[in-house]
């Protein structure tokens, strides 16, 4: 709640107004409130409200044009009564006099009382308006819960979807890696195979080499034993017999008679 009183002008003039803004109609509402209340600047300015229908205007010190405001003036309350539409009436005015009088205490805790008993009634009143929000709110919330369980579950199957897909992409590599395992396995056996193989072989080459180099070395052997070194031999004047090529002479080699 919003409340203007009293003031000071731009000519510094001290104003005699007392206004209130009306909420529902977002209007200002002129106060007929007394003089001594309005006709004032530089003081405090309070609004206390009692109930839903009832609000007190504190004003506290200030000044006026001639000077400080005085006792009974100093501190007033105005009691405004309020309507449905926004509207307001204004009540009692209670001086610093005044306030300490029986009338006014009896009155304010009628006020307190009365205020107690209204905003209880109002808060445990049931509401269409906000039962019919709170309805849709909660519908709304139950629809969005329903929806969030709804793409959890989609959610779930999609995570149990990948999750299948990837134990199976798992078990393909394992089934593909045990395969190379199985293949390596058998090349490295029939590369040994083919190793020992080629073993064998050397082996039997290297064996038939000597075989070769030995049979060599006997028919070396074997030829030289029919090699005659021309100087051993003694050649004489007989003749074994005359060729297109050569003429047959007997020899004499270590004691033995050749033919040359």
């Amino acid at each position: 709640m919003l409340v203007i009183s009293g003031g000071m002008d731009k000519n510094k003039d001290t104003l005699d107004d007392c206004w209130i803004f009306n909420i529902i109609q977002h209007s200002w509402i002129k106060l007929a409130v007394p003089h001594s209340v309005s006709k004032r600047c530089g003081h405090s300015l309070s609004v206390f409200i009692m109930s839903p229908h009832c609000v007190w205007i504190i004003t506290a010190g200030g000044a006026v044009h001639n000077g400080p405001v005085t006792n009974p003036n100093i501190a007033m309350v105005t009691e405004l009564v309020l309507d449905s539409n926004g509207g307001c009436l204004v009540g009692d005015t209670y001086d610093s006099n005044l306030m300490t009088s029986e009338e006014y205490k009896k009155k304010y805790q009628q006020q307190l009382q009365t205020g107690r008993r209204i905003w209880l009634e109002e808060y445990q009143k049931p509401r269409k308006g906000d039962t019919a929000n709170i309805e849709q709110t909660v519908q709304t919330l139950m629809k969005n819960l329903e929806a969030k369980q709804k793409e959890l579950e989609e959610s779930k199957k999609e995570a149990q979807v990948f999750h299948q897909q990837m134990e199976q992409k798992e078990r393909e590599e394992a089934e593909k890696d045990q395969e190379i395992r199985r293949y390596r396995h058998q090349l490295q056996k029939k590369d040994r195979k083919n190793q020992e193989a080629l073993r064998q072989k050397d082996i039997v080459i290297l064996e038939k080499d000597r075989e070769l180099q030995e049979k060599d070395r006997e028919l070396r052997e074997s030829q030289d034993h029919w090699s005659i070194n021309k100087d051993e031999v003694t050649l004489i004047k007989e003749e074994l017999g005359r060729g297109s090529y050569a003429v047959v002479t007997v020899g004499i080699f270590r004691g033995l008679r050749v033919a040359v």
